[in-house]
């Protein structure tokens, strides 16, 4: 593709500009998916199939043109890669996870998908060969596109809130895209390429490449943004937590008529005379009563599938979309005060964890918490496994993590001590996951054994 250098002409009209957008959209959306699926149908079963050839994309002779069927193409772009990503997402589900490691397997996943699948060969190519080829372009190129937009994305400049406003929110998400998918079009471009027999891409393919890309990140962006308006409005409109059930009336216990005995001394009239076994029932009726009275309802803590971060041995947890995440606990009868109690025992001795907001079970009666969210669900091994830490930032993680390990000996302190229940944001290391908390010493060896790759103050 070439780069819309010239983007007015004298000799193109607008009608012809809009005739060009809309044959490159339905092109991209319907002929070309639909041509690429009966292709391979056929290769399959050995019998040639009838291909569609409603639309033709003019080849574009000048900059106005050349960006009028970059435009049509990243737009229809939208349809064979939302519908795949569906499937994808449908097939693994909360397997996937929103970190790194999760966005960039569903993304190439997606890519493998739409090009192996959903792109026809042309030109008399070799068949199998071409098809594994875009496979392996459209893949790389889709998975670097969602980690780029992960990380762009995370940025404080695109970060939103349930108060930001629709518009904010399109015009964001449209930016970061198009950012994000300028990385994306050069890999595309060198990928296609290289796949293909050629070599290095050209300067002009490489810059088509990347213009053709930022536009369909741009508009996976602001969709994207618009999504996130209807999500948390939703957030708004779903249900609060069910409120205290009212308290049941104290159980009323009847007496039975005074049993009269023959050596009773004669009491005043209308005296009620109780023997031990009623006494029992009497107290044992208003203890009842004032445990009902005082006992809360259980909070009633929701989750939605599409907040799904990661799972442990001990549960799962959904980001809550509003800065807060929810953990929810397999074992059913997982005590969560204690949970509550560890947490503020940890704070106590000054170790920092994110802060537990609430604490309850799910309307499926699973014990779960939700507590502010501290990062983008990405652990601290994995940040120091992609060098995101750096410079005075990994001097700084090291004071805090050997500071933290000093505290919990001096404490005589053990927990799940693991870089995978560990974060490091804003320049602030958090404990996000203890799992347990044992009156025993921590060993040294675990300590070091997890501290390789920190630096000692």
């Amino acid at each position: 593709m070439t780069p819309p250098a010239r983007v007015t002409d004298s000799s193109v009209t607008t009608s012809e500009l809009v005739a060009d957008f809309g044959a490159a959209a339905f092109d991209s959306a319907i002929q070309r998916p639909i041509n690429g699926l009966t292709q391979l149908t056929g290769k399959l079963v050995g019998h040639e199939l009838p291909q569609l050839s409603l639309v033709e994309v003019p080849k574009g002779a000048t900059g106005a043109e050349v960006f009028a069927e970059q435009a049509g193409a990243a737009v229809g772009m939208l349809v064979p890669f939302l519908g795949t990503r569906a499937l994808v997402r449908g097939a693994l589900g909360s397997r996937l996870g929103t970190g790194y490691g999760g966005v960039a397997l569903e993304g190439g996943l997606t890519g493998l998908g739409m090009g192996t699948v959903l792109t026809p060969v042309e030109n008399g190519q070799p068949f199998w060969q071409t098809r594994l080829a875009n496979g392996l372009t459209d893949a790389g190129t889709f998975s670097l596109l969602n980690v780029t937009g992960k990380g762009v994305g995370s940025m404080k400049a695109f970060g939103m809130t349930a108060e930001t406003p629709l518009l904010s929110r399109v015009g964001k998400g449209a930016l970061a895209g198009s950012i994000s998918g300028l990385p994306a079009g050069f890999a595309h471009a060198e990928l296609h390429s290289i796949t293909h027999g050629r070599g290095p891409a050209g300067a002009a393919e490489i810059a088509g490449d990347m213009t053709g890309f930022a536009l369909f990140g741009g508009l996976l962006g602001g969709v994207g943004g618009a999504r996130s308006n209807s999500r948390f409005l939703s957030q708004r409109e779903m249900p609060a937590a069910e409120k205290p059930a009212a308290a049941p009336e104290p159980t009323t216990v009847r007496l039975p008529k005074e049993v009269a005995k023959a050596d009773a001394p004669v009491l005043p009239e209308g005296t009620r005379v109780y023997t031990t076994e009623e006494m029992l029932r009497v107290v044992e009726a208003r203890e009842a009563a004032r445990g009902a009275v005082e006992k809360p309802a259980e909070t009633i803590l929701r989750t939605r599938r599409e907040g799904y971060i990661d799972a442990g041995d001990e549960g799962k947890v959904y980001t809550n979309f509003d800065g807060s995440v929810t953990k929810v606990y397999h074992d059913k009868g997982r005590n969560m005060q204690d949970v509550r109690s560890m947490y503020e025992q940890l704070e106590a001795i000054g170790i920092r964890t994110p802060k537990i907001l609430e604490i309850g079970k799910t309307p499926e009666g699973q014990p779960a918490l939700r507590m502010e969210q501290i990062g983008d669900g990405d652990s601290l091994r994995f940040q120091l496994m992609m060098r995101e830490i750096q410079g005075d930032a990994l001097k700084e993680l090291g004071r805090q993590y050997w500071g933290f390990a000093e505290m919990l000996k001096k404490a005589g302190i053990r927990i799940d001590w693991n870089l995978k229940n560990m974060r490091f944001e804003d320049g602030k290391l958090y404990i996000l996951d203890p799992s347990f908390l044992k009156k025993e010493p921590i060993s040294d060896s675990t300590i070091e054994m997890f501290g390789r790759s920190i630096p000692k103050p």
